[in-house]
């Protein structure tokens, strides 16, 4: 796939500039509404990210060992972020987003390596504009970091291969003991990097390398020596290396229930590319497939290509094939072989590089046929349209996704109104939430170091100042605010006893849920009127 009838001058750097340029505008415009809120597990993550900096922290525990172990690394991504800009939502989504860009950039260096410097900038202008992995660099989950670490991993590899080295053999050592690190796939990947490490090690035995097989040693001495402080954690916490996987493994299941369950799993995963796709809230349009009508062709053709490749004219296997199609077939397996929410984009986004690389071997495919036919300029417009087309069709996906009401209530978008309104209250003056606004994670994260935010459950916050011990030794504050919603059924008795509305909070559909109420210090209720109010619903 090295051979084009058709250039691209001057040479990657200025067309790898531009992509990284359109995949920025993806992940990072409109970061702090897009999506609309906070999942729970984004603000676990942030919480742990929060904690690093705190005392007392538990290791790979992190800091609520009531919740299943988090690998580290990307929480410690997170730690240096919140260090620097802040414990804000859109730190947290920056991360990710400027995560998604170095995949950009590692899938440009993977497929160039594979398939030729065309294909390494077709494989990164498809992930750039691939609404999956553009939807995933905006949310805060440990995933995304596996993708470009099996990018940097393969990329690593197959220029050791190639060109020899005892630093190369250093660095995909650290690659392999690192993934351990960031997210519980790495272990299904193991299917891919073995075999790899196989490889490399068949050419040092053949006596290919520079004293054979020290570099091979080295890769497997770094790696164990890498993962060795996770290893020795579990050796403390053996409930800790299951703890997320017996939650929703297959195993769980009697044998043949399991077995069908699996064999559904598959098939549906192997759908997901083109039919079905994830029909999570959080992570996609419902069953919108993973891949548009143009990215889902060019997908196919590369699959043709690659299992084509697996023997050339001489009978030797070209290597790009095989890599990218055991990639596939490992990454599938954490969505097969669960049993919640299968197909699952984000068990499954490592998968991310590979199906970007495979597109590209069928774009250049098509662009090479057509540069034959009619020349240069129609390859140049059929590699603009596809992606042309992949970019309107992601940004108009990921606006019609944020505007959705269940996408709105998955990311408890109601708890970031609230939490963005309060962050606007001046410091003097209180502000009143409902108790059970303090049982969500979300709420939690989006309020730390907000000095002035007091939880109710009675009435009694409208009773003469302090009202809280926190507030002991503070002046009266000149008005309070109180958070109000159709869940605890304050706004009535509060209009009825002289609060004034400040602001209004409602759904993407219009219906209004919530309502901010103020009291000047001087308007409040006397003791005995608060007796006779009807007591607040408890959660």
């Amino acid at each position: 796939m090295n051979r084009f009838a058709w250039r691209v001058p001057p040479g990657p750097l200025l067309p790898l500039a531009v992509i990284l340029c359109l995949g920025g505008w993806l992940r990072l415009t409109h970061l702090n509404a897009i999506p609309p809120g906070l999942w729970l597990d984004e603000a676990l993550n942030g919480q742990d990210a929060v904690a690093v900096w705190q005392p007392g922290g538990e290791g790979f525990r992190m800091v609520y060992p009531e919740e299943y172990p988090r690998e580290p690394l990307y929480i410690t991504l997170l730690a240096c972020a919140v260090r620097v800009l802040g414990p804000v939502p859109v730190t947290l989504r920056l991360v990710s987003a400027l995560i998604g860009i170095a995949a950009l950039v590692l899938v440009f260096g993977m497929a160039r390596a594979l398939a030729g410097p065309r294909v390494g900038l077709l494989a990164a202008a498809v992930l750039a504009t691939l609404f999956w992995h553009v939807l995933f660099s905006r949310l805060v989950f440990r995933t995304n970091l596996l993708a470009p670490w099996m990018a940097a991993f393969v990329w690593t590899v197959v220029a050791w291969r190639r060109r020899p080295a005892l630093w190369r053999a250093a660095l995909a050592g650290v690659l392999i003991g690192g993934g351990f690190y960031t997210y519980l796939a790495w272990y299904f990947m193991a299917l891919l990097w073995i075999p790899l490490v196989l490889w490399i090690a068949s050419r040092d035995r053949a006596g290919a390398a520079p004293r054979p097989p020290t570099s091979t040693r080295l890769c497997l001495g770094l790696a164990a020596l890498v993962a060795l402080p996770l290893l020795v954690h579990y050796v403390r916490h053996p409930e800790d290396l299951m703890a997320r996987a017996g939650q929703v493994s297959v195993t769980n299941l009697p044998p043949t229930a399991a077995a069908a369950e699996v064999f559904e799993n598959a098939w549906e995963a192997l759908g997901m590319f083109h039919l079905t796709g994830d029909h999570v809230a959080k992570q996609n349009l419902p069953w919108r497939p993973a891949l548009d009508p143009v990215q889902g062709l060019f997908f196919l053709i590369g699959l043709a290509l690659c299992a084509r490749s697996l023997r050339s004219a001489g009978g030797l296997p070209r290597p790009h094939g095989a890599i990218l199609l055991g990639w596939i077939a490992a990454g599938l397996l954490p969505t097969i072989f669960t049993i919640t929410d299968s197909p699952n984009f984000l068990r499954t986004l490592v998968l991310t590089p590979a199906v970007a690389t495979v597109t590209a071997l069928g774009l250049a495919w098509a662009a090479e046929r057509a540069a034959a036919r009619t020349g240069r300029i129609a390859a140049l417009s059929l590699l603009a349209l596809a992606l042309g087309y992949s970019t309107f069709q992601s940004h108009r996906t990921l606006h019609e996704w944020s505007r959705r009401e269940d996408v709105y209530l998955a990311f408890q978008g109601d708890l970031a109104d609230i939490a963005r309104f309060a962050q606007t209250v001046p410091p003097e003056a209180p502000l009143y939430v409902p108790d059970f606004f303090g049982l969500f994670r979300s709420f939690q994260f989006q309020t730390i170091g907000l000095d002035n935010l007091y939880y109710y459950k009675d009435w009694s916050f409208l009773g003469p100042w302090p009202t809280d011990p926190r507030q002991a030794g503070l002046p009266p504050p000149p008005y309070r605010i109180v958070i109000a919603t159709a869940a605890n059924r304050a706004y009535e008795p509060l209009r009825a006893l002289g609060g004034r509305d400040a602001r209004f909070f409602a759904r993407p559909g219009g219906a209004v849920w919530g309502a901010a109420v103020a009291f000047l210090e001087s308007d409040l209720p006397d003791t005995a009127t608060l007796r006779l109010l009807p007591p607040l619903p408890s959660f």
